[in-house]
């Protein structure tokens, strides 16, 4: 699997103590339920019990737009390179913020939509920037990783 290369995701610094990053995933459409499930009870073992909706909300759309990129116009899955593409997700906290970081294998940036009221989807990077403090991203040899930080309350 060519996701990235090198170790899996590590903590960022030293100043990251709490860090929880799930094994490599399939980018199927299932990994959006397990990745808010991770969020809500790692926050929960981590006593951020206020920033568990936000998050919730933040993974699941971060994740999506993985699984919507690894999926053609028509809903089936591609394969590039003859594989499911993949994904990793991951928390980091001091205790006074919390990273959320997934990195795929797809090198095109994320772009936020311009939805109408009428659309179905197209509002996610619009979500996640107004609940997080911030959020970016950068690239990786073979993808990107997608991050959002969002601030305990003091």
């Amino acid at each position: 699997m060519s996701v990235m290369t090198g170790p899996p995701m590590t903590r960022p610094q030293k100043s990251w103590p709490l860090f929880s990053v799930l094994p490599t995933m399939g980018a199927l459409p299932t990994a959006p339920r397990t990745v808010r499930m991770h969020v809500r009870d790692t926050l929960k073992e981590w006593s951020l019990p206020e920033l568990i909706d936000d998050g919730e909300l933040i993974a699941s759309e971060l994740v999506t737009n993985v699984v919507r990129q690894a999926h053609g116009a028509d809903g089936k899955p591609i394969y590039p390179e003859s594989r499911l593409p993949v994904f990793q997700f991951g928390l980091f906290s001091d205790r006074a913020q919390v990273l959320i970081t997934v990195a795929d294998q797809f090198p095109d940036p994320p772009v936020p939509r311009a939805a109408t009221s009428n659309d179905e989807s197209g509002r996610g990077l619009q979500i996640v920037s107004g609940l997080s403090v911030s959020s970016d991203w950068y690239p990786t040899q073979g993808g990107k990783v997608v991050r959002a930080f969002l601030r305990a309350a003091p």
